[in-house]
């Protein structure tokens, strides 16, 4: 259960959370007049909020998605990588010759599709 969650990038999620769901609330609220400013309850509050969802994607996600989502922004394309993206092409024929369109047109292609 833990060998997956703290390898690659699950890892990021383990960190946040600890951070999120002990130690930002621990630290936050260690003195008395802390927990006296609602500004900073609510403050908290929000913080473990997002510590719970991170705990939930933490526990259930792992399985599914071994390859931990990207934290951050995605990476762009090069411009060379788009023009190998484009270079893709699929060619196939209807067989036989198309003739129009009716309830029930089923096209046959020659690469086996239907």
């Amino acid at each position: 259960y833990f060998i997956q969650r703290e390898n690659a990038s699950w890892l990021t999620f383990t960190v946040m959370n600890v951070l999120f769901n002990w130690f930002l609330p621990f630290v936050a609220l260690l003195s008395a007049s802390a927990k006296r400013r609602e500004g900073l309850l609510l403050k908290v509050s929000i913080i473990v909020l997002v510590g719970r969802w991170v705990d939930l994607y933490w526990m259930i996600a792992p399985p599914f998605n071994p390859d931990a989502p990207v934290v951050g922004p995605a990476p762009r394309k090069t411009s060379e990588q788009l023009a190998e993206d484009k270079k893709i092409e699929i060619v196939a024929k209807v067989i036989p010759s198309f003739t129009g369109w009716s309830g029930k047109t089923i096209f046959r292609l020659d690469n086996g599709q239907i």
